[in-house]
């Protein structure tokens, strides 16, 4: 199991709370560097990761690199690994030149949380995006939801651009 700071399991869903909502878990970002997502790993391809590195005083890939953290699978992932192909011709068709809240707007949260992940940096408006994961956010634990993933994805998203670093 992994454990947070109050030695009580932590889920991926835990995570996902935590970097959306304005709460505080309590969660320790070490320990969840270096047990929580590589155990949370085995059966989640998408988790948060760049939040709780900067907690930890990691914010470059050579501070990264430096370090003996088991968290490649997430860090090495771009705003590319976040988009599904299958969406990709229906999105230049009708979103494209769409900002983040424009998206949001006209959409199912379901379809936004799809086309949100090929939204470039320059129209990814961050806070816009985290108000709509946290009105959204029991759609990204897979036992409510059957678009959990879009939703991780975006979250993820978030992460990389809101915490991540630029190298």
């Amino acid at each position: 199991m992994a454990f947070g700071v109050f030695h009580h399991p932590v889920k991926a869903i835990d995570l996902f709370k935590d970097l959306i909502l304005d709460e505080d878990r309590r969660l320790d970002a070490g320990k969840i560097i270096e047990v929580t997502i590589p155990h949370l790993s085995k059966n989640c391809k998408y988790l948060p990761v760049y939040k709780y590195l900067r907690e930890i005083g990691v914010n470059s890939a050579e501070t990264y690199q430096s370090g003996a953290y088991s968290v490649d699978r997430h860090v090495e992932q771009t705003p590319a690994h976040f988009s599904n192909t299958t969406y990709a011709r229906q999105f230049v068709r009708t979103e494209k030149d769409k900002t983040a809240a424009e998206i949001i707007d006209t959409n199912p949260p379901e379809k936004a949380a799809i086309f949100l992940c090929f939204v470039h940096k320059d129209n990814f408006d961050p806070e816009v995006v985290r108000e709509f994961l946290a009105e959204n956010i029991d759609k990204m634990d897979g036992e409510n939801s059957n678009y959990s993933t879009y939703f991780r994805k975006i979250a993820c998203l978030y992460d990389y651009y809101v915490y991540g670093w630029s190298e």
